[in-house]
């Protein structure tokens, strides 16, 4: 009688959750709610990664067209400065040619983004130094453009993200020795270190690491959370209160945990960073073209077209 009593029980508890599906909305499996909570933590996971591994990395390529030293300020506090580094970089002359965007996404896509776009043409350097000759991407650059052609002068052409949002003529352009194939506007340089070295960017730099330790407080939460849900998922397999068509798996629960955990958090957080910044520092060291005839040449009149942009927008011809 005790068996029969139990076994009702167990039919009416089964009868109870097919109702509460059926009549109450669709409930979300808890097999789901485990997924997205795993991916939630991939999300944080990849933002930590992001401030660790290509924030850092990028101001550090930045800094190393300039050297740095402290000055003293009125205050007898030292500040940190970059100024030019003349063992390592190179000063050439060059042009650049705003490549202002087209059509109306095109635009849409530039207020939202922020990122304005444009072509730098300077003479190719020739290598200088043990450093330079050293230098794997400098060997076969000079291979190909050195003056096996009659000593035709070559120019690079290579696109940047810039500060200034306008054409400019004979402006300095410095190239990071051992990559002829890296120059960058100087002004533009300047500007990009300044931003990450002043003295309200300075006191802003806590704030980086507030985010990275907000970021790492959700990773442990949703982890935690994620290791509670499991347990749920084994409660009710266990108890038998799940629909057959819908029925919880702890060893399928199990095993997405220990997916997103294992491959697919170290290939996004870390392998997709990494990618990112593989790719910026060949985009600002090697990315470019290598041509007789430059292609974006600085127009001499200015067009009504060219005026016809917002307030960060104007022409300088210098």
């Amino acid at each position: 009688q005790q068996q029969e009593e139990e076994q009702e029980q167990q039919q009416q508890q089964q009868q109870n959750a097919s109702d509460s599906s059926s009549g109450g909305g669709d409930l979300i499996p808890l097999t789901d709610m485990l997924q997205m909570m795993l991916a939630a933590m991939i999300c944080w996971a990849w933002l930590v990664s992001y401030l660790i591994i290509f924030v850092p990395n990028r101001r550090n390529l930045m800094k190393r067209y300039k050297k740095p030293h402290h000055q003293k300020t009125q205050n007898n506090t030292k500040q940190l400065l970059h100024d030019f580094d003349e063992e390592n970089v190179l000063e050439v002359m060059g042009d650049v040619y705003y490549d202002r965007p087209k059509g109306i996404l095109g635009r849409i896509v530039d207020k939202v983004l922020r990122t304005d776009l444009a072509y730098v043409t300077y003479k190719y350097p020739e290598p200088e130094g043990n450093a330079a000759k050293n230098n794997e991407a400098t060997k076969l650059a000079d291979e190909q453009h050195t003056d096996g052609n009659g000593g035709v002068v070559k120019f690079v052409e290579k696109k940047i993200r810039t500060y200034h949002p306008y054409h400019r003529e004979n402006v300095a352009i410095w190239v990071l020795k051992g990559y002829p194939l890296s120059g960058q506007p100087k002004a533009d340089i300047e500007r990009d270190v300044a931003s990450f070295q002043s003295e309200t960017a300075m006191r802003n730099q806590k704030n980086r690491y507030n985010v990275i330790l907000v970021a790492i407080g959700w990773m442990v939460f949703l982890l935690t959370s994620a290791l509670y849900m499991i347990h749920q998922i084994d409660l009710v397999e266990n108890l038998g209160i799940q629909n057959q068509e819908e029925g919880e798996d702890t060893s399928l629960a199990w095993y997405y945990f220990w997916i997103y955990l294992v491959v697919i958090l170290p290939m996004v957080a870390i392998g997709l960073n990494y990618l990112q910044w593989t790719l910026h520092f060949w985009w600002v060291t090697q990315a470019g073209k290598v041509m007789e005839t430059p292609t974006k040449v600085v127009p001499k009149s200015v067009h009504g077209d060219d005026l016809d942009v917002d307030s960060r927008g104007y022409v300088a011809m210098i």
